[in-house]
């Protein structure tokens, strides 16, 4: 993107706006590019029962040996895309051949060994990450028991578990427990992979008609007409980031009637792709409070996220009501985003989806920064587990006892996706805490002696 783009606002319209921030840019590259399984063809994603390759013909790459093609016409296509990463994997196989000595591994550090990794190739790397590069690194094929990462059969039913020789009969208990839940979430990433997805403004759900939805269910039934179940998980996925703060505001008191200059802004902290991808959900705010918000400021802050700063074009009934809808992207980490754009951009809330507080460097000068604030901070997680991982973590860092409650939030998202943690699935935004002030929470702190 241009120099002047990124310094300067401009009005853009959907198809203008950078691949990172819109998932209706349909291309073959794209749909290999945002989708990965280490058990299916990375580029037809089909698995060797369904595809019309004999097993025989399936291959995984020799370099990373954690790729699969059913061909090497398949293989041959990717190798332009896959190359630069192969080559680091390949080399960090010899350097630091630990991470692939996971026999006997417990979960926890399992874990801990694919973030490990993933940040030693972000580092190698020297760009931003494609998407489907992150989950083949933390989705490694390894045994769901143990964690060996060598002569490993595959689950054929979900083709998201693998397994070695010695747990094989373990295997009945996930056919019990996660093995439906898993095959449905790759069936739901399939289809959507493949499908020319619309987009649309949701311009039905304004301040009248969204008043008595209750949900993320009603929600789709009132304003959405989809037939396939598919469609309406991505759909609840998109909206879940605003909807969830809808849901804040009507129910937990994060008022809307404070709002200066009936503006309003939202920083977006720790973001990730998936963030990124949905900004344009985020109109809907502009509809659902018609009568109160006229400008509407995103900012996302994030490690991965490349810079923009532009108005985004609206639907006729904002445009008729001369709204603003404006977005901002920083690849900034906590540190530089707290110095930089926290002491000069006061937001209205401050929002971190699906955080995971043990990748956060809460120093004491970022916690002093954010003792300034008095707006409100929103956390969402997509399971309890995770919700009390990070508690945990946030007493350690404060240095205090936090007595939190998770708030089961009732316009999180429909659609599954894997959980590395427990070898089950996870439904995004699903917990929410929210903190009333930013101040209160971090006054908490105790410093060390």
């Amino acid at each position: 993107m241009s120099s002047s783009r990124q310094q300067e606002n401009r009005n853009i319209g959907m198809y203008e706006i950078l691949p990172q921030f819109s998932p209706w840019i349909h291309s073959r590259s794209k749909i290999y590019s945002d989708f990965f399984n280490p058990n299916i063809c990375h580029i037809c994603k089909r698995d060797p029962k369904s595809s019309r390759a004999h097993f025989e013909d399936f291959n995984t790459c020799r370099s990373c040996n954690m790729i699969l093609y059913c061909s090497s016409n398949h293989e041959l296509e990717h190798k332009a895309n896959h190359e630069e990463i192969c080559i680091i994997l390949g080399k960090l196989s010899h350097s630091h051949p630990v991470f692939w000595q996971t026999h006997n591994f417990r979960r926890e550090d399992w874990v801990k060994s694919r973030k490990d990794l993933l940040r030693i190739v972000k580092v190698e790397l020297q760009r931003y990450m494609k998407p489907y590069e992150v989950p083949m690194i933390m989705f490694a094929k390894s045994c769901f028991i143990c964690h060996e990462q060598r002569n490993l059969q595959t689950c054929t039913e979900c083709y998201c578990v693998n397994y070695c020789s010695n747990h094989a009969e373990v295997l009945i208990y996930h056919h019990i427990t996660n093995c439906a839940k898993l095959k449905s979430c790759l069936g739901t990433d399939k289809y959507i992979q493949s499908t020319s997805l619309s987009y649309f403004r949701f311009t039905q759900a304004n301040s009248v008609t969204i008043h008595n939805v209750v949900n993320m269910q009603q929600f789709i039934e009132t304003f959405m007409n989809y037939k396939s179940d598919h469609l309406k998980k991505f759909y609840s996925d998109y909206l879940s980031g605003p909807l969830t703060l809808y849901h804040g505001i009507m129910n937990y008191h994060l008022h809307v009637k404070d709002i200066q200059n009936e503006h309003y802004v939202i920083h977006i902290i720790v973001a990730n792709n998936l963030d990124a991808q949905y900004i344009l959900a985020w109109e809907i705010m502009l509809h659902m409070f018609s009568g109160e918000l006229k400008h509407l400021e995103v900012i996302l802050i994030g490690s991965e996220m490349q810079t923009i700063r532009v108005n985004v074009n609206l639907c006729s009934i904002c445009t008729l009501c001369q709204k603003k809808f404006e977005v901002q992207s920083y690849r900034l980490h906590l540190r530089d985003y707290a110095n930089m754009i926290l002491s000069c951009n006061s937001p209205n809330v401050i929002i971190a989806f699906e955080a995971d507080f043990s990748d956060w460097d809460l120093g004491a000068e970022i916690i002093s920064k954010l003792k300034s604030q008095s707006c409100p901070f929103v956390v969402t997680a997509g399971s309890k587990s995770k919700f009390e991982k990070n508690r945990q973590e946030l007493n350690k860092i404060l240095r205090t006892t936090l007595d939190l409650t998770p708030i089961e939030n009732k316009f999180s998202s429909l659609r599954a996706y894997r959980n590395l943690e427990d070898d089950d699935v996870f439904y995004r935004n699903k917990f929410l805490v929210i903190f009333k002030g930013l101040k209160n929470l971090f006054n908490s702190h105790n410093e060390p002696e």
